[in-house]
């Protein structure tokens, strides 16, 4: 797998080799499969509030959440905008062969139904604007002046919490309804995603909103898998759940897309327990049928408690998992993942003729047995670092962290 090869070089730890695997004993047959079709570059998706942080390893797609472009910053004076920031975020992207996706919502004051109610950010923004028309205009001036160069529109963030949006499923849907029609009138390319509701208590939220129609004006569910405290593994469990809502309301057939996720204080993490969830939530995702995963965040050092980052920009083990992850799964179908009773995750990677593997126990160190006909002879761990599995080797020890299981 020369494209393993050259991704460790990248990221500084690849091509020195550790000694000769060996290995204790035990065995496992994993359960519960899942799978998908293939992964495309877009599927490692971003968060990242400042361009001048802009990522030191490749990403697809980028999300614009939390960087000072959302509605209040480009029109903050009604038809006065300031899209000078946008503008270079964008122009940015493109210089990279970044995907943007625009997140269209929070009301400016001056535009707010509510304008001196509470939100996360600043007063009024939660609110849905009192004049339908204001709604119109920005999303006819976005969709305009980016035409060509956004290819995907999210309609809101967390619509479930009342602190980023304080209407009701009936209003958001207006909204939703308005936007979708003047982003297809600009560019009938474009994708527009659903309003994405968060955690286990965005579900209800989402079987209202489909309920009342939401399907018809979205290409792309759109969903956040946060699951903290709890380990990525639990994303499956909530991915199904969203996956369930969708298909009652026939919408079976889009794909659904994770437009945020990573995990947050009070819980704190080893960096070893970063770069494994790291690692983890991508591949899993995927096999659930994750059609896009963006992180959140590359700088965030306030609100996120796993970093991939450090405050001077230089990159934790968790950036470095992000990078060989990627390297894992590009140009091969999505993975394959199973599980058994004791915690021990095997998820199959295939491109063209050539099969690989990943394999974990989320619960801590074990014995894994080698199935037969695997034969691999090298290892590389989610930091990049390779060790020759001699032949004949049966067993190995694994841990929370992944690891790759192929031939040369």
């Amino acid at each position: 797998m020369i494209f393993l090869v050259i991704l460790a070089f990248f990221i500084g730890c690849g091509d020195s080799q550790k000694s000769t695997t060996t290995t204790s004993s035990s065995s496992q047959t994993p359960s519960s499969p899942l799978s998908t079709p293939g992964i495309s570059a877009q599927y490692f998706g971003m968060h990242v509030h400042d361009i001048a942080n802009w990522p030191s390893v490749p990403f697809g797609s980028l999300r614009l959440w939390d960087a000072g472009v959302t509605w209040p910053s480009l029109e903050p004076t009604q038809g006065q905008w300031n899209f000078a920031k946008l503008d270079a975020i964008v122009s940015k992207a493109q210089q990279n062969n970044v995907d943007v996706l625009m997140v269209l919502g929070l009301s400016p004051q001056w535009a707010s139904a509510r304008p001196t109610e509470p939100s996360a950010y600043q007063p009024g923004n939660a609110a849905e604007p009192a004049n339908i028309q204001d709604w119109r205009d920005f999303i006819q001036a976005v969709a305009t002046r980016y035409k060509g160069r956004i290819h995907a529109y999210e309609i809101w963030n967390e619509p479930n919490d009342p602190t980023f949006f304080s209407g009701t499923p009936a209003k958001m849907l207006e909204l939703a309804t308005e936007a979708y029609k003047i982003l297809k009138q600009v560019d009938p390319t474009v994708t527009v995603l659903s309003p994405a509701a968060t955690e286990q208590g965005g579900l209800a939220w989402l079987d209202q909103y489909l309920a009342a129609g939401g399907g018809a004006v979205a290409d792309v569910i759109s969903y956040h898998l946060y699951v903290h405290p709890n380990p990525p593994e639990s994303m499956l469990t909530l991915l199904m759940q969203v996956k369930s809502i969708a298909a009652q309301h026939g919408q079976s057939s889009k794909a659904i897309w994770d437009t945020e996720t990573g995990w947050h204080s009070p819980t704190t993490f080893t960096q070893a327990d970063e770069a494994a969830y790291v690692a983890r939530a991508y591949l899993l995702a995927a096999s659930g049928g994750v059609g896009r995963f963006f992180w959140y965040a590359w700088d965030d050092h306030d609100w996120v408690s796993l970093q991939l980052t450090n405050a001077d920009g230089t990159l934790r083990p968790s950036a470095q998992a992000f990078a060989v992850v990627r390297g894992w799964m590009m140009n091969s179908n999505a993975p394959t993942c199973s599980s058994d009773a004791g915690g021990t995750w095997i998820c199959g990677l295939s491109q063209g003729t050539v099969t690989s593997h990943v394999v974990w126990n989320q619960n801590g160190t074990s014995t894994f047995s080698i199935p037969q006909g695997w034969n691999p002879t090298v290892m590389i761990d989610d930091a990049g670092q390779r060790t020759t599995v001699s032949a004949g080797v049966s067993e190995l020890q694994i841990s929370p962290a992944p690891v790759w299981l192929g031939a040369n």
